[in-house]
């Protein structure tokens, strides 16, 4: 392979609406053939390292993600139009556990980095005040419930209806698990609503493994218990934890179950005579009748019948 014909492959994947398994196995080998050639400027050599590792990140091979994010930050301290997202990834991987077990130390170290370079990321500013509850630094617990309530303004503030990528439902998460410690149940179960609709929306296109973890984070946190009659497909995923789950669309029952087959670490889930291997897997390739059960999400809530099915 040489330089020019591993660009066209690199810039080709950009282009391409259907990915197959080929089209990522000639990307990732020609990133790295791009990352290790000596005669790569530094600047083309940090954008590529950057997109093989988003790449690991959102197939969730956290391991190559940490490697090169890492290269990113380390070898390269890396300072390029992508630099803030770059670190704000690295410190999600920490923050969440990706790379093993939550290391909150690590994470605090990346996000501050990440606003070093992009100081008014509404995503950094959400995600540093997430990982400062687990220890408030020189903030008071007022403070820190000050700072998120006035954060929480400011997304608001900034929000663009139809842009889903901003952090709203990450901020009200933060702010209904502060409303919880006084008691404010309602307002909770209202603004919990609002984060999974929200969130909802951005489902349909997102390609961040976090955003399904932040959804089951939304769906635990409810202290009410959601009616049958507005459940979608994210709340029966975790209703498999105590068993198969049955549910209504269109007028016909469907039953989703998680398999004692198990792949990897997880069950696999199986529905309509196929496997998937993961949440995340049968979110993006399930269908019913041709049509995506991430884009009916909403609609899967038993609301053509007049109880639960038995």
């Amino acid at each position: 392979m040489g330089l020019n014909e591993a660009w066209a492959i690199f810039h080709d994947y950009y282009g391409k609406k259907q990915l197959t398994e080929l089209d990522m196995d000639a990307f990732i080998e020609a990133s790295e053939f791009l990352i290790f050639h000596e005669d790569l400027e530094d600047a083309n050599r940090q954008a590529v390292l950057y997109n093989l590792a988003s790449f690991y990140y959102d197939c969730e091979i956290y391991q190559l993600a940490e490697k090169y994010f890492l290269m990113l930050a380390e070898e390269y301290d890396y300072d390029g139009l992508t630099s803030g997202m770059a670190y704000t990834k690295l410190a999600k991987l920490y923050y969440y556990g990706h790379a093993g077990a939550p290391d909150y130390s690590k994470a605090n170290e990346y996000i501050h980095r990440a606003l070093d370079h992009d100081p008014d990321s509404l995503q950094a500013k959400v995600l540093a005040l997430a990982i400062a509850k687990y220890d408030y630094g020189s903030l008071t617990e007022d403070e820190y419930f000050d700072a998120v309530f006035d954060l929480g303004n400011e997304v608001l503030d900034r929000n663009v209806p139809g842009v889903w990528s901003i952090p709203v439902p990450e901020i009200e998460l933060l702010i209904c698990e502060i409303s919880l410690t006084n008691n404010m149940v309602d307002d909770v179960h209202d603004l919990l609503k609002d984060a999974k609709r929200y969130l909802y929306q951005r489902l349909l296109s997102s390609k961040d493994p976090d955003d399904l973890t932040l959804m089951k984070k939304i769906i635990d946190l409810d202290p009410i218990e959601t009616p049958f009659t507005e459940l979608t497909v994210y709340d029966l995923l975790w209703m498999l934890e105590d068993g198969d789950v049955e549910f209504c669309y269109n007028q016909k029952r469907y039953l989703l179950t998680a398999s004692e087959r198990a792949l990897g670490k997880e069950p696999t889930i199986y529905f309509e005579n196929k496997y998937y291997r993961s949440p995340e897997e049968f979110l993006r390739k399930a269908e019913i009748d041709g049509q995506k059960l991430n884009t009916i999400a909403d609609h899967i809530d038993g609301t053509n019948w007049s109880e639960k099915p038995e």
